[in-house]
């Protein structure tokens, strides 16, 4: 069930993120005890605090003293645009091309894509120009 490379608090927190997108613990839905998520996933009571710990930072539940921890009701929260590549690409990008960031910033959600991006209204976007020794390449 858990991958050895990465932590299991992490993986914890990936599998109830997922639920939490699917649906599967809709918005107001009670989370299960720390207790019994240790019990059903095979792991401490101390991974469970920080798997949950890393879901509350990240605005996805909300945890109140003597009630319980509850699914925030807005379950998809902005996260931070992250430009990534291959390592090859990183690489020659430094020795041979350059990127300009002409315009970043927040679109509104088209209605013919309002099914795809769920409860989001705007979604984050950036154009860039790349180019190689002076010539525009995309």
């Amino acid at each position: 069930m858990f991958d050895r490379k990465l932590p299991l608090w992490y993986q914890l927190a990936e599998m109830l993120r997922t639920d939490i997108r699917a649906g599967q613990l809709p918005a107001g839905a009670r989370v299960p005890p720390e207790v019994e998520l240790a019990r059903r996933h095979d792991v401490s009571v101390v991974t469970v605090r920080q798997a949950l710990r890393s879901l509350e930072e990240e605005g996805l539940i909300s945890r109140q003293r003597g009630r319980g921890t509850f699914v925030s009701p807005d379950r998809h929260p902005r996260q931070e645009l992250r430009l990534m590549g291959s390592v090859e690409s990183v690489i020659a990008q430094q020795f041979s091309e350059e990127t300009e960031v002409l315009e970043q910033g927040l679109a509104p959600v088209p209605a013919s894509l309002g099914g795809v991006f769920g409860a989001e209204r705007e979604v984050g976007f950036f154009r860039r120009l790349r180019r190689e020794r002076g010539e525009p390449l995309s």
